[in-house]
């Protein structure tokens, strides 16, 4: 004659239980698998690695039965980008041509060499201007009333064109093939972005203002 069933261990979620009953009369103890419950009774999940833009994150819960742990991922974030800042301003026209100054500084007596060489090149306009200057040369010594006088500039010309159909570095191969003479003073050639052309008389901008037409 059996008492009643006694659990001496409880079931969980990945072991089976035990449970046992004795009988009043002799003393004999009888035992009983309990089955394992089967499923886990899981618990909140808790964040334990923030997602990023550039990484997921990471959450975990736990069965709050047999005490084990789940892992799950969490994807990583949409980029939250800012308003657009402007860090260097465009150098095109609205038409989308692009404008470049070549500025080119050498000895006079290259001048019409150099207008003739552009012009076959297609360059059809350019502003020549005489200025003053030294580089490697330094100065030079002029005669003043039969008096030696040190002068520190010297003579040069400087042609400035902007061009956008030509390629840039078609002009400025041209222009060195040119002017060189293989000694100091054969000139200096700089190029400069321009950010827009406006023809005065027509009001015209962009390319259409470089183009030389009635």
């Amino acid at each position: 004659q059996f008492g009643e069933w006694k659990v001496t261990k409880a079931a969980t979620c990945a072991e089976d239980g035990v449970q046992t009953h004795t009988c009043t009369i002799c003393g004999k103890e009888e035992s009983s698998i309990i089955s394992k419950t089967g499923a886990h009774n899981w618990g909140s999940w808790t964040v334990s690695k923030e997602p990023t833009c550039l990484a997921s994150g990471l959450e975990t819960r736990k069965c709050t039965i047999c005490g084990k742990t789940e892992n799950s991922s969490i994807e990583k974030l949409e980029h939250r980008w800012s308003e657009w800042t402007v860090k260097k301003e465009p150098t095109f026209s609205s038409d989308g041509h692009k404008f470049t100054k070549v500025e080119i500084v050498f000895k006079e007596e290259k001048l019409y060499a150099l207008k003739e060489a552009m012009s076959k090149l297609g360059i059809t306009g350019m502003t020549v201007s005489h200025v003053m200057g030294y580089g490697m040369q330094k100065g030079h010594t002029e005669y003043y009333r039969g008096v030696a006088v040190e002068t520190d500039l010297r003579p040069k010309v400087q042609v400035d064109i902007v061009v956008s159909a030509i390629p840039v570095r078609d002009v400025i191969e041209t222009a060195k093939k040119v002017l060189y003479t293989g000694h100091i003073g054969d000139g200096k050639i700089f190029v400069y972005d321009v950010e827009n052309v406006v023809k005065v008389r027509t009001g015209e901008e962009g390319f259409d203002a470089l183009q030389d037409v009635e």
